[in-house]
């Protein structure tokens, strides 16, 4: 007597996407990011201030039209953390978006940490180059999310 398994039972489980959970990973160490320092004074390094900081008081360091900007800062990474966790699906557009976001979550605080200091009061501490560095991890792993090949289906 044989006995015939439904194919339900005999498919294996699918597997999660290395490159999809190294993009969630590098997505919350960005997160971690926005709790470190963003800007410190240079005049008294114990003094400084996170993204989460500014957007939650007003601070000597940030002048009160910027946050509207770490507002963005915040967001687009809250936005990195969704488009990582959604491509652990498999769907290759929350690669795309994913690349797109860190391309420019990457750049924009490359540049925050690269910006000379000259006659100013602050200067941009370790959190940008963390959130940047991360976010080129999460850039090099969605790329490699979407240049993956698909398991082929084997009947």
């Amino acid at each position: 007597m044989s006995h015939a398994t439904s194919p339900a039972l005999a498919s294996k489980p699918k597997a999660l996407p290395i490159a999809a959970i190294v993009m969630l990973v590098g997505s919350l160490i960005m997160v971690v990011g926005l709790f470190l320092p963003y800007v410190s004074s240079n005049a008294d390094s114990s003094i400084n201030v996170s993204v989460i900081d500014v957007l939650k008081e007003e601070s000597d360091l940030v002048q009160s039209g910027a946050k509207v900007l770490y507002a963005l800062i915040a967001g687009s990474v809250g936005l990195s953390l969704l488009l990582s966790a959604l491509a652990l699906t498999g769907k290759k557009v929350w690669g795309w978006l994913a690349v797109i976001l860190s391309f420019i979550i990457a750049g924009f605080n490359g540049l925050m940490a690269l910006m000379p200091n000259e006659g100013k009061s602050v200067q941009i501490d370790s959190a940008a180059t963390v959130i940047a560095g991360a976010a080129l991890v999460v850039f090099a792993a969605s790329i490699g999310f979407l240049i993956r090949k698909k398991p082929v289906n084997q009947a």
